[in-house]
C-alpha cells in the first residue's frame, strides 16, 4: 500500500525550474541564429519537454503544464530575458548550475513518484523519473542536431537523476517511508552528486571499443 504522504514542491519552484530550463533552450537557439519561432519553440521543449514526455507515458490526459497558463508564460519570460541579457546570461552559467542541479534532482523524484502512484513497475518508475528530469534537454539537443548531453561522457547528469529516482522508489515503496522523507533524501542525494561532480570535475568515462569487445577479442 502506498504511504499517504507525498513529496510536493511549491508552485514557485516548478515555475523557476521551467524558467531556467527554458532559458537554456532560448540561449541555444539565439547562438544558432534562429528566428523568433525557433527561439520560442526550443525554449518551450527545453523547459517543458520532460514533463510532457512523462504525462504522455503515464497517459494523464492533457499535460499539466498546458492546463496551467503560468508555465507557458514562464517560458515566454525566459525567452525575453535570454534575449535581453545576451552574452551576460552565459557568464552566469557557474551560478545557474546550482538551481539547475536542484531542478534536476527534484524532477527525478516527482516523475518517479507519479509513476509509482500510477501503478508502473519500480524499474519503469525509475526510467520515467529520469526522463522527467533530463527529457527537455534531450529533445533540445536533438532538435539542434547536437549529440545529446546525457549520452556524452561528462559530469553526472542523467546518472544523478537516475540515482535520485532509484533512491526515492526504494525508500517509498520498498522501505515504506513517507513521500516527504523519501523525496528529501532522494533530492539531497541527486543534488549532491550533480554539484560535487561539477565542483570536483567527476566525470563518467566512455565505453571504449576494446572494453566492449572484451578480453582476448580480435575485433579490429
Amino acid at each position: 500500500m502506498t504511504p499517504p504522504a507525498v513529496f510536493q514542491l511549491p508552485d514557485w519552484f516548478h515555475l523557476a525550474a521551467v524558467f531556467f530550463a527554458g532559458s537554456a533552450g532560448a540561449v541555444a537557439a539565439i547562438r544558432r541564429g534562429y528566428d523568433v519561432i525557433g527561439v520560442a519553440f526550443l525554449s518551450l521543449v527545453s523547459g517543458l519537454g520532460g514533463a510532457l514526455i512523462r504525462d504522455v507515458i503515464l497517459q494523464r490526459g492533457a499535460p499539466v503544464s498546458f492546463l496551467d497558463g503560468r508555465y507557458v508564460l514562464t517560458v515566454a519570460m525566459a525567452c525575453l530575458v535570454s534575449y535581453a541579457c545576451g552574452h551576460r546570461w552565459t557568464r552566469l552559467a557557474p551560478v545557474l548550475s546550482v538551481p539547475d542541479a536542484l531542478g534536476l534532482a527534484a524532477y527525478s523524484v516527482i516523475g518517479a513518484q507519479m509513476s509509482v502512484q500510477t501503478g508502473l513497475s519500480l524499474p519503469a518508475s525509475v526510467v520515467v523519473g529520469t526522463v522527467n528530469a533530463v527529457g527537455g534537454g534531450l529533445i533540445r539537443d536533438i532538435l539542434v542536431r547536437e549529440e545529446p548531453l546525457m549520452f556524452r561522457p561528462g559530469h553526472f547528469y542523467a546518472l544523478a537523476a537516475a540515482a535520485g529516482s532509484t533512491t526515492f522508489v526504494l525508500l517509498y515503496r520498498k522501505a515504506g517511508y513517507g513521500g516527504g522523507f523519501s523525496g528529501a533524501v532522494a533530492v539531497g542525494l541527486a543534488f549532491s552528486l550533480r554539484v560535487l561532480a561539477v565542483r570536483y570535475d567527476w566525470k563518467t568515462r566512455p565505453v571504449t571499443r576494446s572494453a566492449a569487445a572484451g578480453p582476448g577479442s580480435n575485433a579490429g
